[in-house]
């Protein structure tokens, strides 16, 4: 089978990650995969690292003055011309994202016979969306967990397959390497929408009730810029000669780096399903996260659970584990079923090739 998979932004994102994994996939290796993707970045580096076929080339911005003039139709005619070198006829156009539907369109109308596939990712994505970018047009819509079909109330005949890990990224249990949790990770990036001033405003309230005496480090998995950066300096100077922040560029393997933490926080306001957050349920470590994507699903424990955007909660959260730390249960084997069950790699990816055969015929 040809599948000819459209990725316009190459930096290292939950949508690029879950992708790398898909393409890594025994039953995706052994169809015929060709990429087209922006011109560096770390996704691009996967792709030649996993030595996949590949056209890179930047992408416009589709809905511009200058796209709608000349730069969609430029970006058109230079990917068909690189498809005629090699002979590739795809039977699949497959988008990463909702926004890269209008792409998948334009190569439609060369490729008649090819089949139209749009994952759906953006916990932010709305009905206007769906018109703006033609993407509930593709003749399969995949939402890539089960809460972010919930919140396609406008699009129910859309298919849900969940993002994954591959069994060697499963860790063993890590006894509790200490009486407190000094070393923290707090998973996201700078944007609003990752929850991460909400977190430095719960830090503030266990600072003045003397609860955060023995932590020693917190690390933040992003590296804030401009604006951003001056706002989170401002932010962490009273914790200043207390505790040791820092913002560290992101880990190549999140499993891997969770290792060396007792305790991950994922503050996120919103998720469509939160890779980050699978991977580090996975590394063997207690996880405190907001109710976005499938953070109810994958901790069984609800004390560990907070309502998005809500620092009290968090505060809540955060106290119940420095309280009690060296009797939080294991429920790690029932939700390592559960990952296993729903969220594998493997198991996932071939059921869409399953899909992708039944609808070609």
């Amino acid at each position: 089978m040809n599948i000819l998979i459209l990725q316009k932004n190459a930096g290292k994102a939950g949508a690029q990650n879950s992708l790398r994994r898909l393409l890594s996939s025994e039953v995706f290796r052994k169809q015929n995969v060709l990429v087209v993707t922006g011109t560096q970045g770390w996704f691009l580096d996967q792709v030649k690292s996993l030595g996949i076929r590949y056209i890179s080339i930047r992408y416009p911005a589709y809905r511009s003055l200058y796209g709608k003039m000349i730069g969609n139709r430029i970006w058109f005619s230079k990917v068909i011309r690189e498809l005629k070198k090699i002979d590739f006829v795809p039977d699949i156009l497959q988008g990463n994202n909702h926004f890269e539907a209008p792409f998948l369109h334009l190569l439609k109308e060369h490729f008649t016979k090819a089949k139209t596939v749009a994952f759906i990712r953006d916990p932010d994505v709305n009905e206007q969306d769906y018109i703006k970018y033609r993407s509930g047009e593709c003749d399969i819509r995949i939402a890539v967990s089960q809460f972010m079909h919930d919140s396609l109330v406008w699009d129910r005949e859309a298919k849900v397959f969940n993002n994954g890990v591959f069994e060697n990224e499963i860790y063993p249990f890590s006894n509790k390497s200490s009486v407190y949790p000094s070393r923290w990770l707090v998973l996201g990036n700078p944007s609003k929408r990752k929850g991460w001033s909400d977190f430095l405003s719960a830090l503030n309230f266990l600072q003045e009730s003397n609860r955060l005496n023995d932590v020693k480090q917190i690390v933040f998995t992003g590296m804030p810029s401009g604006n951003q950066l001056i706002e989170y300096q401002n932010r962490c100077r009273s914790f200043k000669d207390k505790i040791n922040l820092e913002f560290v560029p992101f880990f190549d393997n999140l499993g891997e780096a969770c290792q060396d933490f007792d305790l991950i926080i994922q503050p996120s306001r919103s998720e469509s399903f939160g890779m980050a957050l699978l991977e580090a349920c996975c590394a063997g470590k207690c996880v405190v996260s907001s109710r976005t994507g499938v953070a109810e699903k994958l901790i069984l424990n609800p004390n560990l659970l907070f309502e998005p955007c809500e620092v009290s909660g968090l505060v809540a959260s955060l106290e119940y584990v420095l309280s009690n730390w060296q009797n939080i249960g294991d429920d790690r084997k029932e939700m390592l079923q559960i990952v296993r069950e729903n969220y594998s790699t493997e198991r996932n990816a071939g059921k869409i090739i399953k899909l992708y055969e039944q609808m070609l015929g």
